[in-house]
């Protein structure tokens, strides 16, 4: 089987999991109640939350710069940014193509004459940290819950959180020594990215008038969809949020229709924030 057929094969297979999960979502909700909900929209605050999330993958990018740099592969900052919106839009809009991660791979390689091997490391760390950002904000929020609802969550995810920062710290130091100097900044810059990103769902909270939602709890729903969107099954992560919120929302007794209203205005957000990238890509060519 040649590759490009295996490329089709697995996009088809993102493109129906990702319709399933959205049809899961949806038959978990009232849609009469969900298209009230969505027509009481207010437009201000959702651009707020598209707002925060570009914001977000700007220092994304940073991350990601600060990264490389210890690995004496400088970049410019903005340079990066415009690389880092393309990616976004190969992996959402092109995921047929070559990925979003391989292909900065590729031109990092290109523009540093340096071979693609050597920035494997880098984006597999960059991902990595971040998602220990999201473990540590998860912990510490359950102590917040409503309830205590996930109190059986609270300590594992406390445990697993450390472990995993601590253990991350110790694997670069025996391995990586490279990145020891960043690993603190970085994940500094991770807690930050997720910080706008809970703003960014704290708007779209207020713009579909959530008043009697708890936002710990969404913040804590949000952070658990960031989780399952990192998962390469769906397409461009789109269906996972909504399945996670509308299946969570129920738990700590708020309103799924609302709650899966939130995850599809953000998986928009990322989807309009994505559409940059996609302009370059049919502009001019990456140099």
């Amino acid at each position: 089987m040649s590759s490009s057929l295996k490329k089709r094969l697995f996009t088809g297979v993102k493109v129906i999991l990702s319709l399933f999960a959205f049809y899961i979502a949806y038959t978990q909700i009232d849609l009469q109640v969900f298209g009230e909900a969505l027509s009481t929209t207010r437009l201000d605050y959702f651009v707020l939350a598209v707002v925060c999330y570009l914001a977000s993958q700007l220092v994304s990018s940073r991350r990601l710069q600060l990264i490389l740099a210890s690995n004496e592969s400088n970049v410019p900052f903005w340079w990066n940014s415009r690389l880092y919106l393309l990616g976004m839009a190969y992996n959402l809009f092109l995921p047929g193509g070559m990925g979003g991660d391989a292909y900065k791979v590729l031109v990092y390689s290109q523009r540093l004459k340096q071979p693609s091997k050597r920035f494997i490391l880098p984006l597999i760390g960059d991902r990595i940290i971040g998602l220990a950002a999201i473990l540590l904000l998860a912990s510490s929020l359950t102590a917040y819950l409503p309830n205590n609802t996930l109190w059986w969550s609270t300590w594992p995810l406390w445990i697993t959180s450390i472990i995993g920062v601590v253990l991350g710290y110790f694997i670069i130091i025996k391995w990586f020594s490279t990145y020891r100097s960043v690993y603190v900044p970085a994940l500094s810059l991770s807690l930050v990215i997720q910080g706008i990103q809970m703003l960014g769902v704290l708007f779209l909270v207020w713009s579909i008038q959530g008043d009697q939602m708890n936002t710990v709890a969404i913040l804590f729903i949000f952070l658990v969809s960031t989780i399952a969107t990192a998962i390469p099954v769906f397409l461009g992560g789109l269906g996972a949020r909504e399945v996670v919120f509308a299946t969570l929302c129920p738990v700590f007794s708020m309103n799924a229709e609302q709650g899966t209203l939130i995850a599809l205005l953000f998986s928009i957000a990322v989807i309009i924030s994505s559409a940059p990238g996609l302009l370059l890509i049919f502009g001019k060519s990456e140099k």
